[in-house]
């Protein structure tokens, strides 16, 4: 409690979330389940219907990112840090953002095997990961992340790729919509 005088009230609640994250982040399993795209599963389902006014945009680098997104992300629940999107793309990664209209809806990665030197299933320099994945709010339940997926596969992957995702064990929307989407879980 003393830590909290000595500081000022601004300061108050990230020093509660680091205490609270310090007192059960041990309790806490963090433990992800790997999910491989099956076409054949997929291709004998239900189509992801796409949202009106869907569209995405792929980035390869932070200049492709449109100014509009900055402010779209910081008025989210967790705005996105440019340190973590410089990060993803100096390790290979692409940036895919959703849009509904003129509106950004969310935003996906993705990244080839070859630039993966350690992942949990040994991949093919030309697999691809689809990996942080996010809607926002205001845009959930529309079926933004299924589509944005199969944007990404329809894109980026052949027939001779294998297409992969990790999802927190935790998130039962985000395993719901890559099982919507063709995956199945590896077990």
């Amino acid at each position: 409690m003393s830590r909290i005088r000595e500081s000022s009230l601004d300061k108050v609640p990230t020093i509660i979330l680091d205490a609270v994250r310090r007192g059960i982040g041990k309790l806490v399993r963090h433990k992800n389940i790997v999910y491989r795209f099956d076409r054949g599963a997929y291709a004998a389902s239900t189509p992801v219907v796409r949202p009106p006014g869907f569209a995405v945009k792929r980035c390869e680098r932070n200049t492709d990112i449109p100014s509009s997104f900055w402010p779209a992300s910081d008025r989210t629940e967790a705005p996105v840090e440019k340190k973590l999107i410089d990060h993803g793309f100096a390790n290979g990664g692409v940036f895919w953002i959703a849009y509904i209209g003129e509106h950004i809806a969310g935003f996906q990665w993705s990244i080839r095997g070859r630039f993966l030197k350690k992942w949990s299933v040994n991949l093919d320099p030309n697999d691809l990961v689809i990996y942080n994945c996010v809607t926002f709010n205001a845009f959930r339940g529309r079926g933004i992340h299924p589509a944005a997926i199969r944007h990404i596969i329809e894109n980026e992957a052949t027939d001779d790729i294998n297409v992969y995702c990790d999802v927190a064990e935790w998130n039962v929307v985000s395993k719901r919509n890559f099982e919507k989407s063709g995956f199945r879980r590896l077990e």
